[in-house]
C-alpha cells in the first residue's frame, strides 16, 4: 500500500510539473529567437552597408560580405535548432523558422556561387531563392508573435 500510495505521489508530482516545463520550452525558444533575430538584423543591416556601395570589379568584397552573413544565418538557425517547443502554435513556428532560415543560408551560397561564376542565371536563381525564404520567414514572424 505504501509503495501505491509513493507511485501515485510521485505520478501526480510529475504530472503537476509537465506544464510549468512546457511553458519554460517556450519562453527559452521565444527569448532565443528574440535574441537571434535582434543580432540577426543586426548582421542584414552591416550586409546591406558593406554591399550599398560596391562597383564591379568588387566581388571580392561582396563575397565575402556574403559569406560573413551566411554565417550569421547559420548560428540564428543553430541556436534556434537547438531549442525545443512544447506548445504545438510554436513547434510549428520553430519549424516555419528554421525553414526559412535554411533556405536563406540557401540562397546566400547559391549568391557566392553566382559571384564566383559571374553568371547570371545563377544570381537569378538566388534571389529567387531569397525571395522564398523572406515569405517563410514574415510567416514564421506572425507565428511567432
Amino acid at each position: 500500500m505504501r509503495f501505491t500510495f509513493a507511485g501515485l505521489f510521485i505520478t501526480a508530482l510529475m504530472l503537476a510539473l509537465v506544464p510549468s516545463a512546457a511553458r519554460a520550452d517556450d519562453a527559452s525558444l521565444r527569448k532565443t529567437v528574440a535574441t537571434q533575430a535582434k543580432k540577426w538584423e543586426k548582421a542584414a543591416e552591416r550586409y546591406v552597408d558593406k554591399v550599398k556601395g560596391l562597383e564591379d570589379g568588387d566581388e571580392a568584397k561582396l563575397k565575402s560580405a556574403t559569406q560573413t552573413f551566411a554565417k550569421s544565418t547559420q548560428s540564428f538557425h543553430a541556436k534556434v535548432e537547438a531549442e525545443e517547443a512544447s506548445s504545438s502554435k510554436l513547434k510549428k513556428a520553430r519549424t516555419k523558422l528554421l525553414d526559412g532560415l535554411e533556405t536563406y543560408g540557401d540562397a546566400l551560397d547559391k549568391l557566392v556561387e553566382a559571384i564566383d561564376s559571374e553568371d547570371k542565371a545563377k544570381l537569378k536563381s538566388a534571389q529567387k531563392k531569397a525571395d522564398s525564404a523572406e515569405k517563410k520567414l514574415k510567416s514564421a514572424a506572425k507565428a511567432f508573435s
